[in-house]
């Protein structure tokens, strides 16, 4: 993996003609941290990658050369590791079923939930006046995330 982002940090630096020192320079690095970002020894940190998608006019995910396509696919991928034959690997397969449901659990895995909780738990503690019992909601949160990880 570390060869494909260096071709890649390679193409865009070549692709702007950028030498190795004028590339350093505008972000405030060393010309031998490109080269071993380049040659693949090492990898920029979250702060270069985010000034290279900038000097670049790319998003990171495109630079790391990662898809959202095979993000959404990696359930199948990890079917096909598994040695799972029963897969439809036909990609014209468009279930609304199966694409809405995959579109909810990633709705709830991100959801913040935690939060909702707690404001639950401040209102009905304000307006009940119960704040010895109310806290029972929070037992709630590791339901829920045993819930929405069973969905994977």
């Amino acid at each position: 993996m570390n060869n494909d982002i260096a071709e890649k940090l390679l193409y865009y630096r070549k692709s702007k003609r950028y030498s190795q020192e004028e590339l350093a320079e505008k972000i405030g690095v060393s010309r031998q941290a490109v080269s071993k970002w380049e040659r693949g020894e090492s990898l920029p940190d979250s702060n270069n990658l985010i000034a290279l998608s900038r000097l670049y006019s790319i998003s990171i995910d495109e630079m790391l050369g990662i898809n959202t396509y095979d993000y959404e696919n990696t359930e199948l991928k990890a079917n096909i590791d598994s040695g799972n034959s029963q897969n439809n690997t036909d990609k014209g397969d468009d279930n609304p079923i199966k694409t809405s449901n995959f579109r909810l659990r990633r709705f709830f895995q991100f959801f913040p939930y935690n939060v909702f909780i707690t404001m639950v738990y401040l209102l009905l503690s304000f307006f009940t006046d119960r704040w010895d019992i109310t806290w029972i909601i929070f037992l709630t949160i590791p339901i829920f995330n045993a819930l929405i990880w069973s969905m994977n």
